[in-house]
């Protein structure tokens, strides 16, 4: 629980939804390729969410759409 309240409190500091989001969309790009569109999925609202979609390519006859929250 302690650990869980210690993610929850720097998520919501300043800065920690752009460092998470940062390394989430950093982790998808290295696997997946670069993103084609990002949306807010919860505008203004906590805890924030994004969806981050990756489009179809030569490799991938298919769009993946992520969520990153």
């Amino acid at each position: 629980m302690e650990r869980a309240a210690e993610f929850w409190k720097w998520r919501n500091s300043t800065g920690g939804w752009a460092q998470f989001q940062s390394a989430a969309l950093g982790h998808l790009t290295s696997r997946l390729g670069p993103g084609a569109h990002y949306w807010d999925g919860a505008p203004g609202k906590r805890p924030s969410i994004g969806i981050s979609e990756r489009p179809s390519g030569p490799d991938r006859p298919f769009t993946i759409l992520s969520t990153i929250g």
